[in-house]
């Protein structure tokens, strides 16, 4: 498929190209348009055989002082330059009022 942008681009500067030639050409530089739609990228593959893990704090996400409860997050983090994609992960003590 073509990349309107491209096609809208081109044709400011006065060149008429068609959306078919745009893409065997992007095709052959091996040239893919970024989308801001991703598709949902799977990091984890879990094991049907095993049960998930216990929910410690039964989702009461509270706590009286400091060094009572702590929770993280790890998320995926797409890099557009290339394929692969990075993860990053946030660790905070519930009592705290920020991360």
């Amino acid at each position: 498929m073509a990349c309107p942008a491209c096609r809208a681009e081109l044709g400011e500067q006065g060149v008429r190209v068609g959306g078919k030639r745009i893409a065997r050409l992007m095709r052959a530089a091996e040239l893919h348009g970024v989308s801001k739609r991703r598709g949902f990228v799977v990091t984890t593959q879990r094991d049907t055989k095993q049960c998930p893990a216990p929910d410690l704090v039964k989702r009461e996400f509270k706590a009286d002082g400091p060094n009572q409860l702590w929770v993280a997050d790890m998320t995926y983090v797409p890099i557009w330059a290339s394929r692969a994609g990075s993860s990053t992960t946030a660790i905070k003590a519930v009592h705290q009022p920020r991360l």
